[in-house]
């Protein structure tokens, strides 16, 4: 039997966790769009304001995925499924065939309408790319604002 898991989350690597259990010979494959191992959203913002370091985040090891036997396809989003075929497509015409597929995705980001959502600075706050992203940001900022005060202290 072949599963195959859409989503890299506490959802999609719980079940695979008990499938491995319930199902020691099978072929269980988690496909993530995100590049990083399952990881809690709820506690990103602690990452960002620097009350938790990034291993913090994780909800397994790293040698989860390998200690259940389970293949992990970080990187690639899937960009159709054929129902019929009992197969996924992803990028490059890639494809990977399935017995059995949960989607676990979770949810995302939603984007208002809003005028100025496009400028520099403006980040969504929902993945650990977004974490990551404002953390850099607020390197900038912090240093912007060190050289600022310099400057003012000098006049």
């Amino acid at each position: 039997m072949r599963y195959v898991i859409i989503g890299n989350s506490a959802a999609g690597i719980s079940c695979a966790e008990n499938l491995r259990k319930l199902h020691p010979s099978s072929r269980i494959t988690i496909v993530s769009d995100e590049n990083e191992r399952a990881y809690s959203r709820c506690l990103i913002s602690r990452f960002v304001d620097g009350r938790l370091k990034k291993e913090g985040l994780y909800f397994k090891p790293k040698s989860f995925y390998r200690d259940y036997g389970i293949e992990i396809l970080l990187g690639h989003k899937i960009i159709e499924i054929e129902r019929e075929k009992s197969r996924l497509l992803y990028e490059n015409s890639q494809e990977i065939s399935y017995d059995k597929l949960l989607i676990a995705t979770g949810s995302r980001a939603f984007r208002p309408d809003i005028e100025g959502l496009d400028l520099e600075g403006v980040h969504e706050f929902h993945s650990m790319n977004d974490a990551e992203n404002i953390v850099s940001r607020l390197k900038e900022v912090s240093q912007l604002q060190t050289v600022a005060s310099y400057k003012e202290s000098l006049l």
